[in-house]
């Protein structure tokens, strides 16, 4: 992650619900491609990148190192794509 995420996370964490919507729009179109990947099919995809972001935006206080946002990125997306392995 880059410093900017990591002010972005910082900032989230305190309270700013703008900096949470600034990383949304830094990462929407990475998750919204990798997902649309994975199930393949356009008319669940928005539903699905909310649901990412809402992942991670609850999980965030739980980060042990705020610098790594999207947290374990590779794995990321999969707990609410449809065929995916779920949580860890």
């Amino acid at each position: 992650m880059n410093a900017k995420d990591q002010i972005l996370v910082r900032k989230t964490l305190a309270g700013d619900s703008e900096a949470f919507g600034d990383l949304v729009e830094r990462y929407n179109r990475l998750v919204h491609g990798v997902i649309l990947h994975k199930v393949r099919r356009p008319d669940e995809v928005e539903d699905l990148v909310q649901d990412v972001f809402c992942k991670a935006y609850q999980d965030l206080p739980s980060l042990r190192e705020p610098g790594k946002f999207p947290p374990g990125w590779r794995g990321w997306p999969r707990p609410v794509v449809p065929g995916g392995p779920g949580p860890r």
